[in-house]
């Protein structure tokens, strides 16, 4: 499980190593992939929202943000891949994609 989170995490987190992520920041975004890909009754929102609490209140001031980020963009890659596996009511997103215009 932390061998397929490290690697999603890997490609997201734009110049940096994970070894060299802040701690915290690295157990929290390991902590949410891995409840993204195998916990299929929590909403992918709950899980980026309560990371980034954890992030907010344990890590450092840019914690938070960078959290979302990498979150948000794992989250756009497990579903455009078909590898986002939740079920039941409200736990997918089935409102069609934003468009500009």
């Amino acid at each position: 499980m932390r061998a397929e989170a490290d690697a999603l995490l890997d490609r997201h987190v734009q110049n940096w190593e994970l070894s060299r992520l802040a701690l915290t920041d690295r157990l929290v975004l390991r902590m949410a992939v891995a409840e993204m890909l195998h916990f299929e009754d929590i909403p992918p929102k709950v899980t980026i929202n309560e990371a980034v609490d954890v992030a907010r209140a344990f890590g450092s001031e840019k914690s938070g943000a960078f959290v979302n980020g990498v979150l948000d963009a794992i989250l756009r890659e497990l579903r455009e891949g078909g590898r986002l596996n939740k079920t039941g009511r409200g736990l997918i997103n089935t409102s069609p994609p934003k468009t500009d215009g």
